[in-house]
């Protein structure tokens, strides 16, 4: 969770050389500056800071007597800056994204399990009947009711579950056994 902030706040990966890199460290640490994944490098030392940070580093700097290299910036905001002229790029994939919300309220896939004396097409075809099918709402399919309709009104079935799991409906059932045939 903590990576994922520092993403969408955004970093940067810097090195810092001069006369007294090790003053600079404590003079951050002193400042309750955050640095991370630090490695030495010859003359001073390479770490990770966040962009706020960074702005406050400037008299730190000139106090330690050190110099500051940005060697790459990670995260979000450099992401867009990149690619801010790119603005269709961003609008396809945000109605992308809206379609793929607005696709998940429909039954796509509806799956029978259990079924001996009906045949999966007939339980399809009262299912279309009802006005449940491929393409619904699930807002609009109440399972309860479906459930005892199917029970009611289909003959050979003893038990019946109706559910639905993201954009697929599944229907379970177990038809009754007559002994005396």
């Amino acid at each position: 969770m903590i990576a994922l902030m520092k993403f969408f706040r955004g970093f940067l990966l810097v090195q810092v050389n001069g006369f007294s890199p090790e003053r600079f460290l404590n003079l951050c640490s002193n400042k309750g500056i955050e640095l991370w994944n630090m490695t030495p490098v010859n003359g001073g030392c390479s770490f990770c800071l966040s962009v706020q940070a960074f702005r406050e580093l400037r008299p730190l700097l000139r106090k330690s007597g050190t110099r500051i290299k940005i060697l790459r910036k990670y995260g979000l905001p450099f992401l867009l800056f990149r690619y801010r002229k790119r603005k269709m790029l961003f609008g396809g994939i945000a109605v992308a994204v809206c379609l793929m919300v607005w696709l998940s309220g429909f039954i796509w896939n509806i799956d029978v399990v259990g079924n001996t004396a009906y045949s999966k097409e007939a339980i399809l075809d009262y299912l279309m009947e009802a006005g449940v099918s491929s393409g619904s709402r699930i807002k609009e399919i109440d399972c309860d009711q479906l459930e005892t309709a199917l029970r009611t009104d289909l003959g050979e079935i003893s038990w019946v579950s109706v559910s639905i799991d993201g954009t697929k409906m599944t229907v379970e059932l177990s038809e009754s056994r007559n002994v005396g045939k």
